[in-house]
């Protein structure tokens, strides 16, 4: 059977899976739990992971910069901080079949304070070396896939079993088939997130979650399939170069972000936009009340996004690069929204 590449990505964005660290089915769930402070340097990104590998740098998977917003607002260490510049690797270039050079460094608009930064592996050695994958979101075992909403940080070992110029191959082993004692994978919405090998000075970062293979059976989640991490090693020379580059020399190659700004929608704004929205091919659009602004989420799905009035038709989300233009008919009413962003033109038509 053919293997089918799915990219980590989060369901509430773009596709129909859930994230987070898939453990063994036979081992208690605690066990996988991040305890104290441990991998203080892994960074979440809200539906992106991230590792801090130097003070105002941190590395993730390139397949998720579509969807990271101009200056992203990030909580680390308890202080606040934005992303100020996105830089994918130069050749990354995906097509359905192939997300080759999937990794990107995030430039932070100051240093952070407070957690130790962990480096990157550069040897060329992982061939058969154990390794912990970290993550957040969603979790599930490998007997049933993904069950539920983990409460924090997971972790979970392995084994790389493959490796080629750009990729580490993880095998996701049975208990009956080898497993280590925490076996393990990581999930959709783990995109970015590290593969950490322990070295003599510690943790080094030697791969980043990309993508997964089904199984035989075509299924993903669960025995038998394999995860593609991206090979830190390959890379480590064209980080630390982006990282030695000058202000101007990061500008030609920084990925361009709006920035909007929040504007104060009345009270009729807000109500004329609530309502139910179809979309080609996705489920059905909801936008509705929350806290002191709206928000919008898909049919089904329990997480919403809030979104910001910014200018005259046009609302925005801090939280993803979406933009969403309001067209009205010729009474004035809202009769359809127009996204630009990630997923391209899409329409979604009031019901």
């Amino acid at each position: 059977m053919k293997a089918i590449a799915k990219l980590l990505l989060p369901v509430i964005f773009v596709s129909f899976h859930s994230d987070a660290i898939v453990m063994r089915h036979d081992k208690d769930s605690d066990l996988y739990q991040v305890k104290d402070k441990a991998y203080s340097s892994v960074i979440n990104l809200d539906f992106l992971m991230g590792t801090l590998i130097a003070p105002q740098w941190i590395v993730t998977a390139a397949h998720g910069t579509p969807l990271m917003p101009g200056g992203q607002e990030l909580k680390i260490a308890g202080q606040n901080y934005y992303v100020e510049k996105i830089i994918p690797y130069p050749e990354y270039a995906p097509t359905e079949q192939d997300h080759t050079h999937d990794i990107a460094l995030l430039k932070l608009n100051k240093p952070v304070s407070g957690i130790k930064s962990t480096g990157v592996y550069s040897q060329k050695d992982e061939l058969n070396k154990s390794v912990w994958f970290v993550g957040s979101g969603y979790t599930g075992n490998g007997k049933e896939g993904i069950t539920g909403m983990a409460t924090g940080l997971n972790h979970a070992q392995n084994m790389t079993d493959k490796t080629d110029n750009n990729w580490l191959y993880f095998d996701f082993d049975s208990p009956e088939n080898g497993a280590l004692p925490l076996e393990g994978i990581s999930g959709p919405g783990d995109s970015g997130g590290p593969a950490f090998i322990k070295t003599q000075s510690g943790l080094k970062v030697a791969g980043i979650s990309s993508h997964q293979l089904d199984n035989e059976s075509g299924q993903s989640g669960v025995y038998g399939v394999t995860e593609k991490y991206t090979r830190v090693s390959s890379y480590a020379g064209w980080i630390q170069d982006t990282m030695n580059k000058s202000e101007q020399e990061l500008n030609k190659v920084a990925l361009e972000r709006p920035h909007y700004k929040r504007q104060k929608a009345s009270d009729s704004e807000k109500s004329e936009l609530q309502g139910s929205y179809r979309v080609e091919s996705l489920p059905t659009f909801i936008i509705e009340p929350c806290r002191h602004t709206l928000c919008y989420r898909w049919d089904g799905q329990p997480r919403s996004t809030e979104i910001y009035k910014t200018a005259d038709n046009l609302w925005f989300t801090n939280k993803v690069n979406r933009a969403i233009e309001v067209i009205r008919n010729s009474r004035g009413e809202v009769e359809k929204l127009f996204f630009k962003g990630y997923q391209g033109d899409k329409y979604a038509v009031k019901l």
